[in-house]
């Protein structure tokens, strides 16, 4: 089983920037605070990158796959008007808590903008899929607990806000951390898995004192369809402020699916706007957002939503509907009146290139909601290949 994983930041001329493994908020001087560690041994290939803007005559734009603070074989050098790049001839393979990230080098005089990228990854242990997350600096507030979708986003102690609903059904199993700061003496972070709002037990992983990194090798927890799935992390004894970066290793109860989660707050409705289908807590964008598949084919076979508030009476509403190319695709999920949650399957494919995006258009006058979330179920099964993050059986 493979999965395609997605990550993207904005980039300006001359900069030579990090970025985290998965979807990633913004990129950082600092790659201590990007390096996120895999919780499963595997192969990293198949990497493809797509820029916003060319970088312009004579200027270039090159991004490579690091591991454990050093350059991989896989990398890129997207030059002049070119506005894509791919390594398919090289692989890179990693341990169980190997680090990566991405660095993105800009020339002087580079056209800035966001820098997109995809790879596939293939785990040595069959029928595995791997998410990854972070939380951020403000986690060192002694005995404040919060919360952290399985997503790069901000860190919240709100945990409805967080929660990702799973789509498939299966286990998780390793639970992998890292700190870019050691807590310091007699400190420490503890991090920890939720689902359906309890903490599960065995997840807990403590780093203290002058450790950076930890992981729990078998959590064993099955969860079930519409379950729902996050992170939390507390502080004891004020430890140094820390960004943190994690990963989970889950098996899914049916082969080649996996899942890729996100969500979006502060909804005026009277906006047609775009969100990403692997990022967490977007305000309302008017411009598309995308991601851009690499030159593993995958299918997305579903759709789910969940509104926290409802759209208030028919025909007030919201759509949601999946992205090709700048067109809808064929997963489309109207939400109206009183209905917060709906669930659609259909097929959408994408190949090398081709953008994945979701839209959402109100009709009438909805109320606006808080918060959104949704989840993409991406099957290979039929292609040979699994991509994007993983999800399986339906709610």
């Amino acid at each position: 089983m493979t999965q395609v994983i997605f990550s993207s930041a904005s980039y300006s001329a001359g900069q030579t920037r990090y970025h985290s493994f998965f979807a990633a908020k913004n990129n950082d001087i600092s790659e201590d605070d990007v390096r996120t560690p895999i919780a499963i041994a595997g192969t990293v290939r198949k990497l493809y990158v797509k820029l916003e803007n060319a970088p312009g005559a004579s200027e270039s734009v090159a991004v490579t796959l690091r591991q454990n603070g050093g350059d991989s074989s896989l990398t890129t050098t997207i030059s002049n008007t070119d506005t894509s790049g791919s390594d398919n001839s090289n692989s890179v393979s990693i341990s169980a808590d190997d680090e990566l990230n991405f660095k993105v080098v800009m020339s002087g005089s580079a056209t800035g903008g966001i820098v997109y990228v995809s790879v596939e990854f293939e785990p040595d242990t069959d029928q595995r899929f791997i998410l990854g997350g972070t939380t951020d600096a403000t986690m060192n507030n002694t005995g404040v607990r919060l919360y952290e979708s399985l997503i790069p986003e901000t860190s919240l102690t709100t945990i409805t806000d967080q929660e990702c609903y799973a789509p498939i059904a299966g286990t998780i199993h390793r639970f992998s951390v890292r700190l870019s700061n050691t807590p310091g003496v007699g400190k420490n972070y503890t991090f920890s898995i939720y689902k359906n709002g309890v903490m599960v037990a065995a997840s807990e992983v403590a780093i203290a004192d002058s450790n950076d990194t930890n992981a729990i090798a078998d959590v064993n927890e099955s969860f079930s369809v519409g379950d729902k799935l996050c992170v939390s992390v507390i502080a004891s004894g004020s430890p140094t402020s820390s960004e943190g970066q994690f990963t989970i290793e889950f098996e899914p109860d049916e082969n080649n699916k996996s899942m890729m989660f996100g969500s979006t707050i502060s909804y005026s409705s009277s906006d047609t706007y775009y969100g990403s289908v692997y990022k967490g807590w977007h305000n309302i964008n008017t411009t598309e957002l995308f991601y851009y598949a690499n030159s593993t084919e995958f299918n997305i076979t579903a759709l789910r939503v969940d509104l926290d508030t409802a759209p208030g009476s028919a025909p007030d509403s919201y759509t949601f509907t999946v992205r090709k190319n700048s067109g809808n695709g064929n997963n489309t999920i109207e939400l109206e009146g009183a209905t917060t949650s709906a669930t659609v399957t259909n097929t959408d494919s994408f190949v090398e290139g081709d953008s994945i995006g979701l839209s959402v258009v109100p009709e009438s006058s909805p109320t606006d909601y808080d918060v959104a979330h949704w989840a993409l179920i991406q099957d290979t099964s039929e292609l040979g290949a699994s991509i994007l993050t993983p999800m399986s059986k339906l709610w």
